[in-house]
């Protein structure tokens, strides 16, 4: 019992500093990912199911549910289906856990990775990138993986210095006096004029 008050209290927790962090971001220009999942044809669907903390489900164009994954380790965050319709990413948090990424194969439903840095702080956005990279969004810090969640660039920063961000198909991250962009695998700062 003990655990479940101590799991509400941390979902509590994350969900009102995610609410507060959330509402100081502004969009970017050109930010349109939704529309880029949309025109995909496939979706993930966060939900609640009783038992499990969350559960993703990828729907294709039509509706069909192709894919079900239920969480009992952490409560589900964020989650995207990549490019190519063959994975899906999704970000937990969780009390032992805390920030995670996991990724699942849709072909045959085994787990092909999994990324925790607890250092970096809180994460609370993800989305697949070209070439099959996965970007993770956090109040500190942006880490960019490959498609079996294994860490490939990262960029860190005081918490609440990012102003907004945009996927593009790269990402575009906005801060007071600098943009930076990840293009082809780097980190490019471009000072705001």
């Amino acid at each position: 019992m003990a655990r479940k008050i101590a799991a509400v209290i941390f979902a509590a927790a994350v969900i009102t500093a995610l609410a507060v962090y959330l509402r100081t971001l502004e969009p970017a220009a050109g930010a349109d990912s939704a529309v880029e999942t949309v025109s995909a044809g496939y979706s993930a669907l966060i939900s609640e199911e009783a038992g499990f903390l969350g559960v993703v489900t990828v729907t294709d164009g039509s509706g069909t549910a192709l894919y079900k994954w239920q969480s009992s380790e952490g409560y589900v965050l964020a989650a995207d289906v990549s490019p190519s319709h063959n994975a899906l990413a999704v970000l937990t948090a969780g009390t032992e856990a805390g920030f995670r990424l996991r990724v699942f194969s849709l072909g045959n439903e085994t787990e092909q990775g999994s990324y925790n840095a607890p250092e970096r702080g809180a994460f609370y956005d993800i989305k697949y990138l070209e070439n099959n990279r996965i970007a993770l969004i956090g109040n500190s810090a942006v880490t960019i993986t490959d498609g079996f969640a294994r860490e490939v660039a990262g960029i860190t920063f005081n918490a609440g210095a990012l102003k907004g961000y945009a996927f593009n198909p790269g990402l575009t991250l906005t801060f007071s006096e600098k943009t930076v962009n990840y293009i082809n695998g780097e980190f490019i700062d471009e000072p705001i004029a």
